[in-house]
């Protein structure tokens, strides 16, 4: 129920909510005393948005698991490139049989700019942009169903971005949610972890502060027991 629940959120993230519930109208009315699968609802998203949702939702659907995006950072003259890859959530070297669609939103930080919003298709692909010193949040607002692993160069951008508090905190939520997962599947350099943890000591919320203690306690535990 989570998983079908995440999905929806991140396509009507991604469509737009007045898509959602135009589709979700027309649904319930051409669907009235029926039953309604879920081919249906992907056949009126699709006709509402012009857009294939079913190519884009099944492999989210008929696959387990969530895709694992692990990013890196390029600067190419005037240019900076973001290359992703594409695995399955746990081991970043099985690729899913069905590379799934990713709705990705994007915001630049500190601008005034709108957030992006892109399509990325296949087991890897390339964001660019301009070289202009700005930093870029993926999965902005937290909407997407899957987790991004940051090379360490961006993931140090994040951390100087919470320092300044010019991250909100939905997105630090998100962040820290991605490195709780990285936690416990070890994939995360320990001096990153306490890094962040670092950075956001100003940070309230206790649902957040929550996030934060579950994956850097035990490795306090380790390390106070190593002094």
């Amino acid at each position: 129920y989570g998983k079908g629940a995440s999905i929806i959120r991140m396509i009507a993230q991604f469509l737009g909510h007045d898509i959602l519930w135009d589709a979700l109208r027309s649904l319930f009315i051409n669907q009235s005393w029926g039953n309604i699968s879920t081919v249906d609802l992907w056949n009126e998203l699709s006709h509402s948005s012009g857009k294939d949702i079913g190519d884009i939702m099944d492999p989210y659907v008929k696959q387990p698991g969530h895709p694992l995006l692990t990013v890196t950072k390029h600067i190419i003259n005037d240019s900076v490139e973001y290359r992703f890859r594409q695995s399955i959530a746990g081991s970043k070297n099985i690729i899913y049989k069905t590379p799934a669609s990713i709705p990705m939103i994007l915001k630049v930080l500190d601008s005034d700019e709108e957030p992006i919003k892109m399509l990325f298709t296949g087991s890897n692909f390339v964001y660019e942009r301009p070289n202009d010193g700005k930093l870029v949040k993926f999965n902005w607002g937290h909407s997407g169903y899957y987790r991004i692993f940051p090379c360490k160069d961006i993931m140090d951008d994040y951390i100087s971005a919470i320092e300044n508090h010019s991250m909100p905190n939905l997105d630090i939520l998100g962040l820290l949610l991605d490195v709780q997962y990285l936690c416990k599947n070890d994939e995360l350099d320990i001096g990153q972890v306490i890094s962040l943890w670092r950075a956001c000591s100003y940070i309230t919320d206790t649902y957040i502060m929550s996030i934060i203690a579950d994956p850097i306690v035990p490795y306090l535990y380790l390390l106070k027991l190593c002094e």
